[in-house]
């Protein structure tokens, strides 16, 4: 019985990861037109390259993916995006001290 709880559990679950969190995040932001997902996910596949990368939740990792496709794509509405993503409570301001 345990063997068989566990493989329906297994079928069931699948790992977070920043990709999950991508369709959700992009509909909080107000923007006429929308990303490319597939860019969105070359920038998350990029950032994977830093060891420091591992420190960060998937959801954080999703939202600066979306912030930095923003600052090239739509430069005048960066910081509204990045108001949006502040104000939901889920994400907070961290500044780099290099």
């Amino acid at each position: 019985m345990k063997y068989q709880v566990l493989e329906g559990l297994r079928k069931r679950t699948r790992p977070l990861m920043a990709f999950s969190f991508v369709e959700y995040l992009a509909e909080k932001l107000p923007l006429k037109q929308g990303f490319s997902r597939s860019k969105i996910n070359e920038i998350i596949v990029q950032t994977q390259s830093n060891i420091t990368y591992t420190e960060f939740k998937p959801s954080v990792i999703a939202a600066s993916a979306l912030l930095a496709a923003c600052t090239f794509l739509y430069p005048d509405q960066y910081d509204n995006c990045k108001e949006i993503f502040l104000s939901s409570g889920y994400f907070q301001e961290v500044t780099s001290q290099n």
